[in-house]
């Protein structure tokens, strides 16, 4: 596994001090500074980097947290997000509820779905948002292998999504 569970961070820097601190006081996850949280979970991060890596390899993962409230899944989902991203892997965190869920009528399915996408997130944009500049990317590696190939860029991109239909 190419990261570690306790890495020497060095010291913190007051700025992101300041930041954990206020989160931690206003009852939420801090947005940076996670993984100077984690304590006590390798058994649980040796099992997502191992997922991490597979992803990597070309692989998928799907994984659900559950547990008690304040039993540190929102801070599991943030420094994993955080590692998947580092390792330009697409994330994405979502909860369900009882209005979003994978399956079901009335629209409960679609809210989940829109909340996923709404959520996918890069090293570039690590808050979400990150669907436009993904198949922008895509588009525009499709255009350049129709031009490096003297193929039609159609051709190309439909070829590219066929094993997703």
């Amino acid at each position: 596994m190419t990261d570690t569970l306790t890495p020497n961070f060095g010291p913190v820097r007051t700025a992101e001090r300041d930041l954990i601190i206020q989160a931690l006081l206003a009852g939420v996850v801090p947005r940076t500074g996670a993984h100077l949280l984690q304590v006590g979970r390798d058994r649980e991060y040796e099992a997502l980097l191992h997922d991490l890596d597979r992803i990597a390899e070309g692989g998928s993962m799907v994984r659900f947290l559950v547990a008690a409230f304040g039993a540190g899944k929102t801070l599991t989902l943030r420094q994993m997000c955080s590692l998947a991203n580092g390792r330009k892997i697409v994330s994405a965190a979502v909860d369900l509820t009882a209005e979003r869920r994978l399956a079901g009528g009335d629209g409960y399915a679609r809210r989940f779905y829109q909340e996923v996408t709404a959520k996918l997130a890069t090293r570039a944009q690590p808050d979400g948002g990150a669907l436009g500049g993904i198949v922008e990317r895509f588009v525009a590696d499709s255009v350049d292998a129709a031009d490096r190939d003297g193929t039609d860029p159609d051709a190309v991109i439909r070829g590219r999504l066929a094993p997703l239909t």
